[in-house]
């Protein structure tokens, strides 16, 4: 049996505020395209159903 190694534990980014306040606009972006996307059209894992209702090509 092969033995799987243990996951890291997640680090705290340490982030400066300037650099925080420079990613918030990114990270709005990137939650509209996710949000845009329509879970009814997910066939199989990582997967969409159409390439026309896929707002990530």
């Amino acid at each position: 049996m092969v033995r799987r190694a243990m996951p890291e534990q997640p680090q705290p980014a340490n982030l400066a505020p300037e650099h925080m306040k420079r990613a918030i606009p990114i990270l709005k972006r990137r939650i509209a395209e996710l949000e845009e996307i329509d879970v009814n059209t997910i066939q199989e894992e990582g997967r969409l159903g159409s390439d026309q209702d896929n707002p990530l090509k």
